[in-house]
């Protein structure tokens, strides 16, 4: 073993160990394991295993294995086929879809802008039949004039008729 792995192995030791060397020493062990890139995290703790694993079998899933077979690879192969052609399908329906949505978002802006057209008319177009409602009340009243008028001079013409002698 190399004296310079040895020392660092002395450091990572000693670094969970503040005590054994002294404080004083612990900033500069720390500041020479940083520089080597040294792992602050005892190896312990990776290698332990995960919840409702037993530690024995933890680190053997850590394993992977490769195809035994050409049966096994072909089955993988066959997999990833389906998954690529998955994913081109899926990307296919999708631009599909970007483009129906874009013509419906486009026809529903056209829409919008039409309808915030007519919106700016209608309070001329309310004001405008406000102004005809007035014109037809006023010949209305008008014609009601009139006609009261006419109906005076049938009673009197025909008050006249009955009343001259023949």
């Amino acid at each position: 073993m190399d004296p310079l792995d040895v020392y660092l192995t002395e450091l990572l030791d000693t670094m969970h160990q503040p005590n054994r060397r002294g404080a004083e020493t612990s900033a500069l062990i720390n500041e020479i394991a940083n520089s080597y890139g040294a792992n602050h995290v005892p190896i312990e703790q990776h290698l332990s295993p995960l919840p409702g694993e037993s530690p024995n079998t933890a680190h053997a899933k850590m394993k992977r294995k490769a195809p035994e077979t050409a049966l096994d690879r072909d089955k993988k192969r066959e997999i990833g086929k389906a998954y690529r052609l998955q994913c081109r399908e899926k990307k296919m329906k999708t631009e599909q879809d970007l483009v129906l949505l874009t013509e419906e978002n486009n026809n529903l802006k056209k829409e919008n802008e039409q309808l915030k057209r007519e919106g700016v008319k209608q309070p001329e177009m309310v004001q405008t039949r406000k102004e005809e409602m007035k014109v037809v009340k006023n010949e209305l009243c008008h014609l009601k004039d009139q006609l009261q008028i006419q109906n005076a001079v049938v009673e009197v013409l025909s008050s006249q008729v009955t009343c001259s002698p023949c």
